[in-house]
């Protein structure tokens, strides 16, 4: 690949387009987030998943009765909201105590005034056995007693046999995460769809009117150049950090760029989440997540101004830009421009709903491509 390629126009102008579909679809997850955040919706599934686990229709619903136990119940933000991730040690450990108090024997005490529970020598493993075997006939019954039966084959230790059922327990529990992930992958990449179609909308991001302004514009793509090298520097870094997911890799490294020019007015849509933001900060610390990830979008939304890309409701963009120059355009040109802008923002709404790790890695690895293209500094003093 030769130098004047690896430094060409069109190589500049996919870089700066990049950026713009790299910050574009990360404000999208981030605003997925928050409507996840909203509506809970990871815990709903993971309510709705637990349940059906336990759902025979015959035996009390054991999935259910997990959300009651004490070391669940602390994983919720407050009492209307549900937990998002539940591990599979936790869940194992409730599940056999859960099932373990099924076997208990309970009396009321009329003087106390309230449930007394009889005492019992049994472990934890053969409490488990017991309450299996109250339950009435099922193949989740069954499916149980395997798992008890395969334990007692194993050890006859008190200890390691706990160690075995709760492996069991958290084997089986992965398996059913691991199915059924895929549905709910489904559900985000079909909301990220609409979230992208109306972001292209609301801030009016035509991609082929991007391209081409950008491609005939030097100046503007020089400057956004630097920033996409800037922000590829910062991603760069972030990817030694395995401790933090690859959308809030790409946060950082967006947030850590400088393009030293002032904030922007804000526009429709930074205004709202500016709003919200506000709403959030009155309320009390349970939405602190949900606060977070609004204070996300609106920076993210202030460097996509600042970088000062060729998008929004201005005259310089269509659809505007069609009527202040009628007068240019025969009423075929007319239709043929206004089929190339929406065929523009499709092609927006589609590439940002990819994902903000898939922009950011191909951010970076075009801006390698292009270093190793500059030619190196000679020293003309000699």
């Amino acid at each position: 690949m030769s130098s004047a390629l690896l430094n060409s126009s069109l190589l500049q102008t996919l870089l700066c387009l990049v950026l713009c579909f790299a910050l574009l679809s990360l404000l999208v997850s981030t605003l997925a987030e928050i409507v996840n955040s909203y509506y809970n919706e990871r815990g709903a599934q993971l309510y709705k998943i637990i349940s059906r686990l336990f759902d025979d229709n015959i035996n009390i619903n054991f999935g259910q009765l997990l959300y009651n136990h004490p070391m669940i119940t602390s994983l919720r933000k407050n009492i209307n909201s549900l937990p998002q991730y539940i591990s599979d040690t936790m869940f194992s450990q409730v599940i056999i105590e859960i099932i373990g108090n099924y076997s208990r024997n309970y009396s009321f005490d009329e003087t106390a005034g309230a449930i007394k529970l009889a005492s019992s020598n049994a472990d934890i493993f053969e409490r488990f056995k017991e309450g299996v075997s109250k339950m009435h006939y099922t193949p989740l019954k069954l499916m149980l007693m395997n798992m008890a039966d395969r334990t007692e084959s194993l050890s006859k230790d008190e200890h390691d046999r706990l160690a075995i059922l709760e492996s069991q327990i958290q084997h089986w529990y992965n398996d059913q995460m691991d199915r059924t992930s895929g549905w709910f992958k489904d559900l985000m990449r079909k909301r990220l769809r609409w979230i992208a179609f109306v972001v292209a909308i609301t801030l009016n991001v035509d991609a082929i009117h991007l391209f081409s302004t950008l491609y005939t514009n030097p100046a503007l793509r020089s400057d956004i150049t630097a920033i996409a090298e800037q922000v590829a520097d910062n991603y760069e870094k972030q990817k030694a950090d395995t401790t933090i997911t690859a959308l809030q890799r790409a946060y950082n490294a967006a947030a850590a760029a400088e393009t030293g020019k002032p904030t922007p007015d804000t526009n429709v849509l930074n205004r709202l989440i500016q709003k919200a933001t506000q709403v959030e900060q009155m309320k009390t610390q349970q939405d602190s997540a949900r606060l977070a990830l609004l204070k996300s979008a609106d920076t993210t939304l202030n460097l996509i101004g600042e970088i000062n890309f060729p998008i929004g409701w201005t005259k310089r963009t269509p659809p505007i830009l069609f009527f202040t120059h009628t007068s240019h355009y025969s009423a075929w040109a007319c239709i043929w421009q206004v089929l190339l802008y929406i065929i523009g923002l499709l092609i927006t709404a589609f590439s940002i709903s990819v994902g903000a790790p898939f922009w950011f890695d191909v951010l970076l690895k075009l801006v390698n491509v292009r270093r190793a293209g500059k030619k190196p500094t000679t020293n003309t003093s000699n």
